[in-house]
C-alpha cells in the first residue's frame, strides 16, 4: 500500500471543533477515511477550550465557556449591575438587597456576607429609599414601590379627562381611600406627599409572615419659623395669653410629630440582567397608617400642667387652705386628661378634631373654643357667645353625645385638612336618637396667627347629614 496523501485526498470531511460557530478563530480538523496502513495517532482530547486554544481573544473564550460549559454569570470580574441597580442614585439602597440576593442564587462571591432579600433589613432599606424620594420631592418614582393592584386601581378611578395624562403618585394619594385592600390615611398623605418630615427614626419592626412585615417610624416636622419673633411675643405676654386660652403654642418651631406604621409584602419581580433576566425580591407598601406621637403629646401636657400647677401653687401660698384645694383639684384634672387642651405645633390635625370631640362630649366649651382659629374666634366669640351657639339645634347633638368616630380624613393641601365624623347622640331635646354627620375644616396657621403659628386649628364645623335612629 502506498502512503496516503493528506493534502490530496478527495474523500475528506470537516469536523467542527466544540467551539461556537460565531468564533472567527474557530478551526477545522480534517479527518480522512481510515487507510490500510496504520493511521497517525489521533490528537489529544480537548480538556478545556481555553487551554487548547490559548491565542483566542477574551470574548471568544467567554462564548466558548457559555456554549461548552453552560450559562455563566458573565466575564471574569465583578457582575454587572442591572439597569435598576446602583447606577441610579435614587434607587441604590433598595436594589442593593436584590442584587445581593441574586448573587447568592448564582453562587458567586462565596465567603462574602450577603444580605437576605427577605430580611427585615432589606425591607428597612426599601423604606429608606422611599423616605429619600419623598424628601427630594421625586414622588412619582414611589409608584414602583406600590403593588400593581394599587396603581391599576388608581388608574381605573380616574375620570375620563384625567386618563389622557400619565398616572402619577398624586393619583394614588387622591384615590387611595377607595382602592380595595389598600390603606393610605391622611397621615400618609401628609408625610409622604404634601409635607415630608425633616427627621425620621425607625422605632420597631417585626415579621407577620415569611413575606410580610410591619415597620414603625417616628417622624418630626421642623417648621422654618423665626424663633426671635416667638420669643419677643412670649416676652410681651402673648405666650401667657395663649396658655390661658389652652396651653399656649410654645415651641412653635418644633413642628408636628407623629408615628407612621408601614405594612410591606415581598413580591417577585422579573428584572433584566446581563444578557438574560432574573427574578428579584422587592418589598412593596400595602398599607400606611399614622397616629399622633404619644411622647410629644405627653410632653405638651406636662408643659401645660407645669404652668397650671405653678399658678395654683402661687394661689395656695397667697390664699391658704382654699388655694391648696384649688391646686389639688388642678392636679387631679391634669392627671385625668387624655387629650390636649389647647393648640400646639406638635399636635396633628386628626388629634385636634379628636380633642374637640372629647371636649364636646364633656360639655367643655372653653377647650372647644381654644382650638378655634383666630378668624373663627373673631366670628363666633367671645367664649360666652360661642357657648350659646353650641346649644342651637344644629350643634346641640355634639354636646354630651354618645359616640363619635371619624368617617373620612383627607389632606386638601399641605396646610389644609378636612375630616368627616359621625356622631350618635340623644341630646336633641326630643325622645329621639340621631346620627349626625359633621365636616371639620382645619388649617395650619401662618405668621399672622402670632403665638399659634404652625398650629393646626379649626376654621369651621358644618352639618352634612342627619338621620333618626330611634
Amino acid at each position: 500500500m502506498r502512503a496516503v496523501d493528506m493534502q490530496g485526498l478527495a474523500c475528506k470531511r470537516a469536523i467542527t471543533s466544540p467551539l461556537c460557530g460565531p468564533c472567527a478563530n474557530a478551526r477545522s480538523v480534517l479527518a480522512t477515511c481510515r487507510p490500510a496502513s496504520p493511521a497517525p495517532p489521533p490528537p489529544p482530547p480537548l480538556a478545556s477550550p481555553a487551554l487548547t486554544v490559548p491565542r483566542w481573544p477574551a470574548p471568544c473564550r467567554a462564548r466558548s465557556l457559555r456554549c461548552a460549559v453552560g450559562p455563566s454569570p458573565g466575564p471574569a470580574g465583578p457582575t454587572p449591575s442591572s439597569p435598576d441597580g446602583a447606577s441610579s442614585s435614587t434607587n441604590s439602597s433598595s436594589t442593593n438587597s436584590t442584587n445581593n440576593g441574586s448573587a447568592n442564587s448564582s453562587g458567586s462571591g462565596a465567603g462574602a456576607a450577603q444580605e437576605d432579600p427577605l430580611s427585615l433589613e432589606a425591607a428597612a432599606a426599601t423604606l429608606d429609599v422611599i423616605w429619600g424620594l419623598a424628601r427630594r420631592r421625586q414622588v412619582d418614582e414611589l409608584l414602583r414601590y406600590f403593588p400593581d393592584s394599587v396603581v391599576d386601581g388608581a388608574d381605573e378611578l380616574r375620570s375620563a379627562a384625567e386618563s389622557d395624562r400619565p398616572l402619577t403618585f398624586r393619583d394614588v394619594v387622591e384615590y387611595g381611600f377607595e382602592i380595595k385592600g389598600f390603606t393610605f390615611d391622611s397621615y400618609a398623605e401628609r408625610h409622604l406627599y404634601f409635607a415630608p418630615p425633616a427627621a425620621v427614626t425607625r422605632l420597631s419592626g417585626f415579621r407577620t409572615a415569611p413575606d410580610r412585615c410591619v415597620l414603625r417610624y417616628a417622624v418630626a416636622e421642623r417648621q422654618e419659623q423665626e424663633q426671635a419673633g416667638a420669643e419677643e411675643a412670649e416676652e410681651a405676654g402673648a405666650g401667657a395669653a395663649g396658655a390661658a386660652a389652652g396651653g399656649g403654642a410654645g415651641g412653635a418651631g418644633a413642628g408636628e410629630r407623629a408615628i407612621l406604621t408601614f405594612g410591606l409584602e415581598c413580591r417577585e419581580m422579573l428584572s433584566p440582567h446581563y444578557r438574560s433576566a432574573r427574578i428579584d425580591y422587592v418589598w412593596q407598601v400595602v398599607s400606611v397608617t399614622g397616629e399622633a406621637d404619644p411622647a410629644a403629646l405627653q410632653q405638651h401636657q406636662l408643659d401645660r400642667r407645669g404652668g397650671g400647677i405653678r399658678s395654683a401653687a402661687a394661689g395656695a401660698s397667697a390664699g391658704g387652705a382654699g388655694g391648696a384645694e384649688q391646686q389639688q383639684a388642678a392636679e387631679r384634672d391634669d392627671a385625668a386628661e387624655e387629650h390636649p387642651r389647647g393648640p400646639h405645633p406638635c399636635i396633628p390635625p386628626e388629634a385636634v378634631v379628636a380633642a374637640q370631640l372629647a371636649a364636646l362630649k364633656a360639655d367643655d366649651a372653653a377647650t372647644v373654643f381654644a382650638f378655634a382659629s383666630p378668624g373663627n374666634q373673631a366670628a363666633t366669640g367671645p367664649l360666652e357667645r360661642f357657648a350659646a351657639l353650641l346649644r342651637n339645634p344644629m350643634y346641640r347633638p355634639l354636646l354630651r353625645h354618645r359616640t363619635a368616630a371619624p368617617y373620612r380624613r383627607k389632606m386638601l393641601s399641605a396646610n389644609s385638612y378636612s375630616e368627616v365624623a359621625k356622631v350618635v347622640s340623644d341630646n336633641t331635646g326630643l325622645d329621639n336618637t340621631v346620627e349626625m354627620v359633621y365636616l371639620w375644616e382645619l388649617s395650619r396657621q401662618g405668621p399672622a396667627a402670632g403665638p399659634f403659628q404652625g398650629c393646626w386649628m379649626v376654621d369651621g364645623v358644618s352639618l352634612v347629614a342627619a338621620k333618626v335612629l330611634s
